[in-house]
């Protein structure tokens, strides 16, 4: 009877090998999977986060002093069992106790023997991986793939603020693995997804900016020939006032002149009266001479009244002659103060002209540069178009790379 128990357990265990290789190269063959061809929406709605505490599956529970002998009972009753927990009354994990491990050292020649008696704290793996139910399913794939040769198809005791809640199988773990990469390539369509769209609105914006600063660039050279316009104008109109200028400054000349004249006029005036008044009194002294002759001087006397008659009409001519001189000089001085006003205002206009210009000058430069600006920006809008173009077919490659990828299969 131990013979016959001896031969079924060496062949249990020879038949947990195969298959245990058997999952190690689907894991390989995992890796070419290809990924579903949905939306990044779907991806989320069929691929939920990954939680621990849904995969972990319930696994017996013994006791540090259950005997060899009852596990392997165990064991045989329950040919679907991988492992058995060895759990402390205070339900902190112990060990683990594999079924393949188990039966093949308790298989050997005395192994039944020597051990059924025994606890089975002898045969446990005191040293099993034991991982919380909060750590990330990542780092615990990655902890568990990281054990020895010895232990890495060992299942995983997980527990739960200490207390043991289930383990987790090889199987488990290459499923979780599975649903893994596929919840990543779903977050990486909807990345590359997301990516499309934004390159879409990133074109849209630059075929914007491309067609504003086309309309820039019109009206920067709109201005621009306003600008030259402008300064063309302001150039005749500075022709003008310089002409008005140098007009001003010939009738201030012509006005200076011509009270100089009226000077000298009024000065021969004011000699003529003089004159008139020397004649008027020598007539009156040739008259009272002329009295005192008598009847010989009668003819003398007719002749010294004629002369101060002469005179005081030469006298009072000198006078009407002087006052309209005066008048003459007052209009003439006064035009000349209006022709220096007209001279100054035409100055203050040249200057003002000579800034407009200066301004039109700047703006005529700046509306250039500012069309030479739009232009690069336009041939840069251009090329940024050119680009995201390209940029948006490499992505859409690699979006449809992804969807040609090889989907899992279970």
């Amino acid at each position: 009877m131990s013979l016959l128990l001896l031969e079924k357990t060496k062949s249990r265990a020879a038949e947990e090998a195969p298959r245990l290789k058997t999952e190690e190269r689907s894991t390989q063959l995992s890796e070419i999977v290809p990924v579903q061809k949905v939306e990044p929406v779907e991806f989320a709605k069929h691929y939920p986060s990954v939680v621990l505490a849904e995969w972990i599956r319930s696994c017996p529970q013994v006791s540090p002093e259950q005997t060899c002998g009852e596990m392997a009972e165990l064991f045989r009753r329950r040919h679907e069992l991988e492992c058995v927990a060895v759990v402390k009354t205070t339900g902190e994990p112990a060990g683990i106790v594999m079924r393949h491990r188990f039966f093949k050292l308790i298989g050997s020649l005395y192994g039944m023997p020597l051990f059924a008696d025994k606890p089975v704290t002898k045969l446990m793996d005191s040293k099993a991986m034991i991982a919380e139910t909060d750590l990330s399913p990542q780092e615990l794939i990655d902890r568990a793939m990281s054990r020895d040769e010895e232990r890495i198809y060992d299942a995983v005791m997980m527990t739960s603020g200490g207390a043991f809640t289930g383990v987790l199988t090889v199987s488990d773990m290459l499923q979780l693995s599975r649903l893994l990469r596929r919840e990543l390539a779903g977050r990486q369509m909807s990345t590359v997804r997301g990516a499309e769209r934004m390159l879409r609105d990133i074109r849209g914006s630059v075929d914007r900016l491309a067609g504003e600063a086309s309309v820039s660039r019109t009206g920067s050279l709109e201005i621009a020939e306003l600008a030259e316009h402008g300064q063309q104008d302001l150039t005749q109109m500075l022709g003008l006032f310089r002409l008005w200028t140098e007009t001003a400054d010939r009738q201030a000349s012509s006005v200076d002149e011509l009270l100089a004249r009226v000077s000298d006029t009024v000065g021969i005036a004011k000699i003529i009266a003089q004159l008139a008044d020397q004649c008027n009194l020598l007539a009156i002294n040739a008259q009272i001479e002329a009295a005192r002759a008598g009847s010989h001087g009668l003819g003398f006397s007719v002749v010294a009244q004629e002369v101060r008659q002469l005179a005081d009409q030469t006298k009072s001519q000198a006078s009407q002659i002087h006052e309209q001189l005066s008048g003459m000089a007052a209009s003439a001085a006064a035009a000349a103060a209006h022709v220096r006003e007209g001279k100054e205002g035409a100055d203050r206009g040249m200057l003002q002209v000579h800034k407009t210009e200066d301004t039109f000058n700047r703006l005529w430069t700046r509306s250039s540069e500012n069309a030479k600006g739009t232009e690069h920006l336009a041939a840069a809008s251009r090329e940024a178009s050119v680009m995201s173009e390209q940029i948006a077919a490499q992505v859409a490659k690699l979006a449809a790379q992804m969807n040609e990828s090889p989907e899992e299969k279970y």
